[in-house]
């Protein structure tokens, strides 16, 4: 895939192989953000076949290898993932998302508190938070899935999200962090991926690797923001590639391109084993 040939080039530029090129366990994790829009899903039966095909082919490819995935707007709950991969989904009255994780390779944290979701706005703008801790490893990171408001709601929103990551970081006892969002910011001053974990407070924000600016928002505006990201503060590197670059004819309304960030951690596959009862 697209999506692994980036990250070999990154592997190799880092000058990372063997085993360090191997999944999670060797220090490579790698994730996908898509917003396909509400109107994929309630204006076009073909559009959302289509969609949910592709987003089963996505989960399902062993060489892509996907450790978490992050659906905006994803209106369908009878849709099931593929065998091994697991939903955490939160709903708004207007609003939806679900952060589906690798069962194979994660495994959600025991700890209390490890676990929140909310809105970032009241009654709108959802987000999912978890502990996971990888099952090779015992490699913990928090993930956080995120539907961003536009920037006027962003003040109250930031304040919000970052109370609630901070409180499951407290009972993790975690700092490492990744964000999976679309942000509904363009890559301006604070609109910048460092920008964005500053606003949230996250540890370590000095240290920032994301994926680049992409325009990935919207079919209906001719893709002119680059709203879409996955941020961490740990790694080395992240490598971008960019899902539907030739638009395909079935994409209707505010359908967003999809992004695959994979990021670079060589020193993932030395951390303890963690064992879960």
């Amino acid at each position: 895939t697209r999506g692994a040939f980036a990250a070999l080039v990154l592997l190799s530029q880092l000058g990372v192989w063997g085993s360090a090129a191997q999944g999670v366990a060797g220090g490579r994790l790698r994730t996908l953000q898509w917003n396909p829009h509400w109107q994929c899903f309630e204006n076009s039966a073909d559009c959302k076949a289509h969609v949910e095909r592709a987003l089963t082919g996505y989960l399902s490819d062993a060489e892509l290898g996907l450790d978490f995935a992050n659906l905006i707007e994803f209106s369908d709950g009878s849709f099931s993932p593929p065998a091994g991969w697991v939903a955490l989904p939160y709903a708004t009255p207007g609003d939806n998302i679900a952060l589906y994780f690798n069962s194979r390779k994660w495994a959600r944290s025991p700890n209390n508190g490890s676990y929140a979701t909310g809105c970032m706005i009241i009654g709108d703008r959802p987000f999912v938070i978890q502990a996971f801790d990888s099952i090779a490893t015992g490699f913990s990171v928090v993930v956080v899935g995120a539907h961003f408001p536009h920037p006027d709601d962003y003040p109250g929103a930031v304040l919000t999200l970052g109370a609630a990551l901070k409180s499951v970081l407290d009972a993790a006892g975690v700092d490492d962090i990744l964000l999976i969002a679309d942000t509904n910011l363009d890559a301006s001053v604070n609109g910048t991926n460092k920008g964005l974990m500053q606003m949230l407070e996250v540890p370590m924000a000095a240290h920032i690797v994301g994926t680049a600016a992409v325009n990935t928002c919207c079919l209906n505006d001719g893709f002119s923001y680059a709203s879409d990201r996955v941020i961490a503060n740990f790694g080395q590197a992240m490598a971008t590639d960019v899902l539907f670059e030739q638009t395909p004819v079935w994409a209707v309304g505010e359908f967003h391109r999809a992004v695959i960030g994979t990021l670079i951690v060589p020193e993932m596959s030395l951390r303890r084993d963690i064992v879960h009862v």
